[in-house]
Order: C-alpha cells, then sequence, then structure tokens
C-alpha cells in the first residue's frame, strides 16, 4: 500500500489539462475552426477534458481475510502474536490518477490503499488492516472506518477544486479560441494586402464540423445476494 493524495498538487494537474486545451484549439485546422460555432468547438472541447471526480461505492465494498502474524516491537523487546489481515476492496469510478493528486485543503495525515482493476477494467481501491486476535473484535472495523473517513475527506475537498475547474473549461477555451482567430484575422488581413493572385492549395483540409464525445463510465455489476 501506498499514501494516497499526496504525489501531486491538483492545482499543477488543472494547468497541464489547460495547456493541453490550449494546444488542442491551436492545432485545428483553420477551416475547420472557421467552419465550427464558437459554440461547439467549446462544447467539444468541454466534453473531452472535463474532469470526472473520483465516487466511491461504499455500499460495494467487500473483503477478505486470512491468517497471519503480528510482530510488537518496543526498543530492544519484540513479540510475536497470532492475528488477522482484512484486505478491503472498495470500488470506484471516475479517473484513477486522481487518487494521486493532493487537493487544495488538507491534513497533516493521508489514507493508504494501492489502486487496481477487476477482471471488467472497473477501478478498485484496495487497502489492508491487520489486527491482533487478542484485541478488541472490533477493533479491525475501527481501522476501516478510519481509513474510510479519511478517504471521503480528501475526495470532498479535491471534488470542490475539481468542480471550479470544471466550470472554467468553457472560458479558458472561449479565450483560446479568441486569441487563435484574432491571428487568423492578422493572416487574413496580410493575404488580401497582398498584391499577387493566389491559388488554394490541394492539399487544404476539408471542412467539417468538430464531433461531440462523450465520457463513458462502466457501470457496477449488481449487488449479489448475500443469502
Amino acid at each position: 500500500m501506498s499514501k494516497l493524495f499526496c504525489n501531486q498538487e491538483v492545482k499543477s494537474y488543472f494547468e497541464t489539462v489547460k495547456t493541453s486545451i490550449k494546444e488542442e484549439i491551436k492545432a485545428l485546422p483553420e477551416n475547420q475552426l472557421l467552419a465550427s460555432s464558437e459554440d461547439e468547438i467549446i462544447d467539444y472541447i468541454f466534453s473531452k477534458y472535463e474532469i470526472i471526480p473520483l465516487q466511491i461505492y461504499e455500499d460495494r465494498m467487500f473483503a477478505q481475510h486470512e491468517d497471519t502474524k503480528v510482530t510488537y516491537r518496543a526498543y530492544e523487546y519484540k513479540e510475536v502474536y497470532d492475528g488477522l489481515k482484512f484486505t478491503v476492496r472498495l470500488p470506484f469510478t471516475g479517473n484513477p490518477e486522481l487518487w494521486y493528486k493532493t487537493p487544495s485543503t488538507r491534513t497533516t495525515t493521508y489514507p493508504e490503499g494501492s489502486i487496481q482493476s477487476d477482471k471488467e477494467g472497473r477501478g478498485v481501491l484496495v487497502f489492508d488492516v491487520v489486527v491482533m486476535l487478542d484485541q478488541d473484535p472490533n477493533t479491525s472495523n475501527k481501522h476501516i472506518e478510519e481509513n474510510l473517513k479519511s478517504i471521503r475527506f480528501y475526495l470532498d475537498k479535491q471534488r470542490g477544486d475539481i468542480e471550479r475547474f470544471n466550470n472554467n473549461i468553457k472560458n479558458i477555451a472561449k479565450e483560446a479560441i479568441n486569441v487563435r482567430k484574432s491571428k487568423l484575422e492578422k493572416k487574413a488581413a496580410v493575404i488580401d494586402a497582398f498584391k499577387i493572385s493566389l491559388r488554394k492549395s490541394a492539399e487544404a483540409p476539408d471542412i467539417s464540423l468538430i464531433p461531440v464525445k462523450r465520457k463513458l463510465i462502466k457501470p457496477l455489476p449488481s449487488v449479489p445476494d448475500q443469502h
């Protein structure tokens, strides 16, 4: 297991996405940019770059257990006890990269886990809880709840950051479109002022509208009967 939400500031991740948006608009063929309305381009950019927040499904959470040994150390003293290791699997949807992005609000501690996928390709957060047999039987539940509480906190703060960024995507796209069109207008003015007749290149791209692609999230499997 590794610590979650602590590899990269989420605002740095947003800057990377923002740069990708600007680069894509800058790279659009001129004919396509002029043939598509501003709203069509903005809708395309938003559908492609909207960040889907992580969503966990605690009602689908399940665990496995196995016997283990728990080592207790205090200075030079060491004792080994019988114990149990519970491996908890928590299904989720959203971009797995977000598990490693630090929200603008954080605490001094981070939850732990590893990111895997099931046989259908759906995301699963996995974390272990180890307890000694001599401990209170509810100790494992307390440890699980502590980790889940921390996960919920970070997901909530991260979701707020993501919503604010998503709300700004259209403005980012609009600004980039205006910059690109301004350059095209200046280019057109220079060409119009040119005195010699110009021929259209046979390799000029066809005019076509930009297709809008929507994200598809695989549904979670149905809950198995507990009988």
